[in-house]
């Protein structure tokens, strides 16, 4: 689903519950957020049903900068969620507890046009609720804390707070408009603990 563009330039959060019918194959097909549907870019997706951030740009080598230790279990609601710091430093948490961190700081610019579809043009088969972008990092004891309730639309930092009920996809922090729910998008009732 197309969305507005965000660039996240420095620290940042992006955080959603997710769920995978049981049986799924979970890999990188299943893109949480990326910056379109061309060759290059980025996204959050799923290797082997772990969480990365991957990433792919013109001149670079690709590369995995952050990759989960745990896969995420199909038929079970998770909540995933990377973060960066300002000195470029990854995490990976589910369900709020750290999972894994990166070897190495990658301050790159990570853009997101593009919800539930990686980079390379394939739409995820997973349920999505409470997808959150934040222009900070949240510390392990805020997303812990906030993975199960919602968020006021002017929380410090929260740039993105898309809802997927009703007939389009709704950003609740007012920052853009909503967007209208494609044909081969369903709208489901959420079995998410929020």
């Amino acid at each position: 689903v197309s969305v507005p563009q965000i660039p996240l330039t420095g620290a940042f959060t992006i955080e959603t519950w997710i769920y995978f019918e049981p049986g799924s194959v979970i890999d990188q097909k299943d893109g949480i957020v990326s910056s379109g549907t061309g060759k290059d870019g980025n996204d959050l997706n799923f290797y082997d049903g772990k969480l990365r951030l991957y990433h792919n740009a013109p001149g670079e080598p690709r590369a995995d900068h952050v990759v989960a230790n745990t896969a995420v279990t199909a038929g079970a609601w998770t909540h995933v969620a990377v973060t960066r710091d300002s000195a470029g430093n990854l995490f990976v948490y589910l369900n709020g507890v750290l999972d894994a961190a990166s070897a190495v700081p990658w301050t790159g610019t990570f853009n997101v046009d593009e919800l539930g579809t990686a980079v390379k043009g394939n739409s995820s088969d997973a349920e999505f609720d409470n997808l959150r972008i934040w222009s900070v990092e949240r510390s392990a004891a805020q997303i812990a804390a906030d993975m199960g309730n919602t968020q006021p639309s002017d929380t410090t930092g929260l740039e993105r707070n898309y809802s997927f009920e009703g007939t389009s996809i709704t950003d609740l922090t007012g920052s853009t408009a909503p967007v209208p729910v494609p044909p081969e998008v369903a709208l489901v009732a959420s079995g998410a603990p929020v």
